[in-house]
């Protein structure tokens, strides 16, 4: 679908968005090969992912380096990459359990690298530099210490420890517990730095969306090191849609490795932080986005199609890039790189996010690209946008290393299900405030509760403490001692912060221990309670109560007690208990997605997860699709429409589309029933649009009027004052008259000195925030500029890290004249409504960013915009001032807008009959004097070149009546 605002030349108001359906696949090569099975393509991909991680590892036992393996392949055969070596040893577990290992082979593999790792591998607080060399293991390339390729090494290290035990493990652990979190975190801002340099110390911070999850979920549980687990809401969660998929929270360069690789350790299904947000229904939606973008370019790239795609980190014609990636990106979609580069890896490390979409991608890669292929299955990537067409030769560690572990988890889950085994991996994740969807946690021990603390009842019979003596899951539990003495019915309890329960269907509960429990739930109007015997001094049970048909009875629950040996005297001893929690619904279906665009023809399909409580597996579940006139109208079943797929019909035209479904287990085949859980809803399709080009919001506006907001000119209002020093002492401002645009007046003179300060700023903050909603260009004249970037920012003095990056734009650099930067922002002015602070860095990534030094000058900061009047509504047609037909062209197949036809028509009143105007088939129209009084009416046949060629024909609202306007006086020269 193309949508284009036209009002052709004389204002630029749109956007162009392109969503291309029935794209043509990239150029292919029939290769003489024999087909494979999707089983057996990710079987053999697999095993040529770790024949890389086994082959390309340092061997001889003597090395200091033993057991770390190479960056890439072919490469520089010296240098090992730490991320490298952690997806390693995990490819050592999926090795052995594949039987391409012996066990023995894996268990000294692993044993010797984390020998390596612990005691010779160069290292700072614990945290490994990025690149080492492969025989010494000390620090190569001058590179940075790295908190990301770190925490990828403990992931390796954990898994490894947990697959094979003993000495493994105890070796693991060390290298976890050395690790020292805080020293790697800016306190001030509460976010990890991005990177550290004994030459020049930290640099830039992780404010932003990306891969580190495993830095919070590791470093909260830290049981040396621990650090504050709020600073997993302390970066920048920046929402952005593309196309007709739901807004989700975005990268920074829009790289799909950003949305996996803390995925391929944690599992996060199934889970919401405390802000609400399933992280796992993000990656989704991220996947299917960046598959979209593919599709919607492959018109633009001969590379892109439904079957490549996947835009991620990866070699390229000209060299790795780290920016390859698609919208949304930044915080104005200009961060990603696109140059028709596509890597496997991209989308092999979603294939647990979209398995069918992922399948058929490989598939096409090894049947028709057999240039991509090499030693070690697929290479890096491959671009057929280049003259001669580019095939990489080597492959990278950590992108074999995702694509392996992904297709793992794929078939099996294995890599979740160790690595989520550990302890300080539960414990880490539930203390940043991760919880099941559908659960109400009243206490884990780890954090996450709803209750105002544990009292005894007043005999003093029980004491308590969170011990990690024993947990079920994570670090800790209770411990409860008790000494009834003679007391028959005392209890400890839990006073609830919120007492509804109502829509609980389920209390759960862990304990450790050998006695009889009953559990009250206290409610103003009475109490409910049940009694459980729990057996088993040595092992965990679980407290199971079905309160289904005592819900509507929950309304507000103030207490939970509970009676150990209940109306029994003078027991004593010692229980646990942990995990206390209340389900919703015990049968789920979460992330309920729509595929496919909303184009009459289009094949839909529904998709979800499915999650039981109880482990059970899903059965028929039921689907239905609904249809509405309104988005957020009332949807109807669509007739017959009762699988996961639906076809779009031509009545569908101009409705909005939902799909539902309601999850079922299987028959229980001893009661031949099946369960049900509740019905969910996707989010809405976009509007359905017809397979022809479209017109739509024509109507009639007046020739746009240029309004200018001033920051500074530096002249009338000279108000240097008011941009200062972000406080590291780089920058000195001042007032200038000798180097002006225009010759007169000041302009703002700036000095700097970098003296190791990479991200100093010089910065403008207003008195009130300001609101720039209204405009859609940012400008200032610029002379000798270094490389720049500038940034608006808003100011919400509630959060940890107040300022919020609203936008920003890099401007490259300038020279020794005066140039005016025009910074389009239209596309995202609707956020500038809050604007407290604007920010100029000199140089902060590059050679420079840490000893640069200079000068430049800056003048006339403003921003400017059009105001508009549709005289359709409250604006006056005049004679003599030209209006303009303004209308949104759409086609669902995305073919460009070509030959559309226009007519202007008119009538004695506003619901007369309009007689076309003769000779008026412009998009513009000037008001004669016949047309005073009169009413006017714009009219658009959308064309294009393409089959099918015609839309519908489409008129606007009638105007205003046309006034005569202003007396014109012309005096002879």
């Amino acid at each position: 679908m193309q949508i284009k605002r036209s009002i052709k030349g004389y204002i630029s108001l749109g956007i162009t968005i392109i969503l291309l359906l029935g794209a043509a696949i990239p150029s292919t090569v029939a290769v003489d090969k024999p087909q494979l099975t999707d089983h057996e393509l990710l079987d053999l991909e697999s095993r040529k992912c770790f024949d890389f991680f086994w082959n390309e590892a340092t061997t001889d036992f003597d090395s200091p380096g033993y057991g770390l393996i190479r960056d890439r392949v072919p490469g520089d055969d010296k240098i090992s990459s730490i991320a490298s070596v952690g997806f390693g040893l995990t490819a050592l577990v999926i090795g052995v359990e594949r039987g391409w290992i012996t066990y023995d082979q894996g268990h000294e593999r692993a044993l010797g690298t984390l020998h390596t790792l612990l005691n010779n591998v160069e290292q700072v607080n614990g945290f490994f530099y990025h690149f080492v060399d492969m025989d010494t293991a000390k620090r190569a390339w001058n590179c940075e210490v790295s908190v990301i390729d770190t925490a990828i090494a403990l992931n390796g290290a954990i898994t490894a420890g947990e697959y094979f035990g003993g000495e493994i493990k105890e070796k693991a652990q060390q290298i976890y517990e050395r690790v020292d979190w805080n020293w790697y975190r800016d306190p001030n801002r509460n976010q990890f730095y991005m990177g550290y340099s004994p030459e020049n110390g930290f640099s830039g911070w992780w404010d932003f969306y990306a891969e580190q999850f495993m830095l919070y979920f590791l470093g909260a549980a830290s049981p040396t090191h621990p650090v504050n687990a709020n600073m997993f809401y302390d970066f920048i969660r920046n929402y952005k849609a593309y196309g007709d998929y739901p807004a989700f929270i975005h990268s920074w360069f829009g790289s799909l490795f950003t949305h996996q690789f803390s995925y391929a350790w944690f599992d996060m299904r199934n889970k919401v932080d405390r802000e609400g947000v399933n992280w796992w229904r993000n990656s989704v939606i991220a996947s299917k986005v960046s598959r979209q973008f593919s599709i919607d370019n492959a018109d633009k790239y001969r590379t892109f199609g439904p079957n490549s795609w996947g835009l991620t980190a990866c070699d390229g014609p000209d060299g790795y890039s780290g920016l390859y990636g698609t919208p949304p990106s930044g915080f104005n979609n200009d961060q990603h790189k696109v140059d028709g580069t596509v890597p496997p890896a991209g989308a092999a490390g979603s294939i647990v996010f979209t398995p069918q979409e992922v399948i058929d991608t490989l598939q096409n890669y090894y049947n028709n690209h057999p240039d991509l292929w090499g030693k070690y299955g697929f290479n890096d990537a491959y671009n057929l946008d280049v003259t001669p067409v580019w095939y990489a030769e080597d492959v990278i560690g950590i992108d074999k290393g995702i694509t392996l572990l992904m297709i793992e988890n794929y078939r099996t889950g294995l890599v979740w299900d160790l690595f989520m085994k550990n302890k300080y991996v539960q414990a880490g994740m539930k203390k940043v405030g991760l919880v099941d969807i559908g659960t109400l946690v009243v206490d884990d021990f780890e954090g996450n509760s709803i209750h105002s603390g544990w009292t005894d009842g007043g005999d003093g019979v029980y004491t308590f403490t969170e011990t990690e003596a024993k947990s079920y899951s994570g670090l800790k539990s209770l411990k409860v001692d008790y000494n009834k003495r003679d007391f028959t019915w005392p209890f400890l309890s839990i006073a609830l912060d919120n007492g509804d329960l109502t829509q609980v269907k389920t209390m759960k509960a862990k304990l450790y221990g050998n006695m009889k429990v009953l559990v009250k739930l206290e409610t103003s109007s009475g109490a409910q309670e049940k009694t459980f015997t729990v057996t088993g001094n040595e092992t965990w049970n679980e407290l199971i109560w079905n309160l289904g048909e005592i819900q509507n009875q929950l309304v507000d629950v103030q207490k939970i007690l509970f009676f150990v040996d209940p109306g029994e005297a003078s027991a004593s001893g010692t229980f646990y208990i942990d995990d206390i929690e209340f389900l919703q619904e015990r049968i789920m279906a979460s992330n309920a997605l729509i595929n496919g665009q909303p184009i009459v023809g289009e094949t839909l399909k529904g998709t979800y997860d499915y999650f039981d409580a109880e482990g059970r597996t899903e059965g028929e579940s039921a689907y239905r699709w609904l249809t509405a006139s309104a988005q957020a109208g009332e949807y109807q079943p669509i007739t017959g429409a009762t699988s996961d797929t639906y076809i779009v019909q031509q009545e569908d035209i101009g409705k909005y589309i939902r799909f539902e479904v309601t999850p079922r287990t299987a028959i229980d085949e001893t009661t031949g029933q099946a369960a049900s859980g509740n019905r969910v809803l996707s989010e809405v399709l976009g509007e359905i649009k017809p397979a022809y080009p479209a017109a739509k919001n024509v109507t009639i506006i007046k020739q746009p009027v240029k309004v200018e907001k001033l920051v500074d000119n530096f002249d009338s209002n000279p108000t240097e004052e008011s941009w200062i020093d972000s406080g590291d002492k780089v920058y000195s401002v001042s007032l200038d008259n000798s180097i002006t645009p225009d010759g007169g007046g000041n302009a703002l003179k700036i000095e700097y000195d970098k003296n190791g300060n990479a991200w100093a700023f010089v910065n403008k903050i207003f008195d009130k925030p300001q609101d720039f909603s209204d405009v859609d260009t940012f400008s200032a004249k610029i002379y000798g500029n270094p490389k720049m970037l500038i940034k608006f920012e808003s100011y919400d003095p509630t959060k940890a890290n107040p300022w919020i990056g609203l936008c920003e734009k890099w401007i490259e650099p300038g020279s020794n004249q005066w140039n005016e930067f025009i910074w389009d922002i239209s596309q995202h002015s609707s956020n500038l409504d809050n604007v407290k602070r604007i920010l100029l860095f000199a140089e902060p990534i590059g050679e420079n960013s840490m000893t640069g030094s200079g000068t430049f000058y800056i003048d006339d900061i403003k921003f400017t915009g059009k105001q508009i009047t549709d005289v359709t509504t409250i604006g006056i047609p005049v004679v003599g001032e030209m209006l303009i037909g303004s209308y949104e062209y759409q086609d669902a197949n995305g073919d460009e807008e070509s030959g559309t036809i226009y007519r202007w028509l008119r009538a004695d009143s506003k619901d007369g009959q309009y007689i076309p105007i003769p000779d008026e088939t412009s998009d513009t129209y000037i008001p004669k004097a016949e047309d005073i009084g009169k009413y006017l009416k714009f009219e658009v046949t959308p064309k294009t070149a393409a089959v099918p060629t015609t839309g519908e024909t489409v008129q606007s609202a009638p105007s205003n009546a046309v006034a005569e306007g202003a007396l014109q006086i012309y005096l002879p020269k």
